[in-house]
């Protein structure tokens, strides 16, 4: 993995795809949230955030994969919404393994609740970190700066002769 530090001004990218280094068709967004502040109150927190927005150019072949991979590896509301809720769906096979160890009966569910509970975190879960291995760049805001961490290194190395 190739990791590269620039300014935030004027980034240039290598007209090729990130993924495997042949001309590049079109664009993919990627969005990174970076917390700057968290204020402490009696009844809730607060929170002050800076969104960087990153548009980096992928072949036709790997639009989609890139465009999933995006979306599903960003922190934002809906996914943070889809993680609690299958943290909180861990709770109907974690009971299940309390009563079976303690010898308790089983409750009566259906068979679409069970489903559910073991199922959607199991693929909320895997898509996640199917996601994360997937994007061909991440990035970390530094303030003032931005880390790219390229998974192609011949890529990241055109990109920093780029951007030096």
């Amino acid at each position: 993995m190739k990791k590269v530090i620039i300014s935030k001004d004027n980034i240039a990218w290598p007209n090729k795809c990130v993924y495997c280094g042949d001309v590049a068709s079109t664009e993919v967004t990627l969005k990174s949230k970076a917390v700057q502040k968290v204020g402490y109150f009696v009844l809730f927190v607060l929170t002050t955030s800076r969104i960087i927005k990153i548009i980096f150019p992928v072949c036709k072949a790997h639009k989609r994969k890139a465009y999933i991979a995006s979306k599903l590896s960003q922190r934002n509301g809906f996914n943070l919404t889809l993680g609690v809720l299958s943290v909180f769906a861990l709770s109907g096979p974690a009971g299940d393994i309390y009563r079976l160890v303690n010898e308790l009966p089983q409750p009566e569910f259906s068979l679409g609740w069970r489903l559910f509970m073991y199922g959607f975190p199991a693929l909320y879960w895997s898509l996640f970190f199917w996601a994360k291995s997937q994007a061909p760049v991440v990035i970390q805001d530094l303030k003032g700066e931005v880390s790219f961490h390229f998974k192609n290194v011949a890529y990241g190395e055109e990109f920093e002769a780029i951007n030096s």
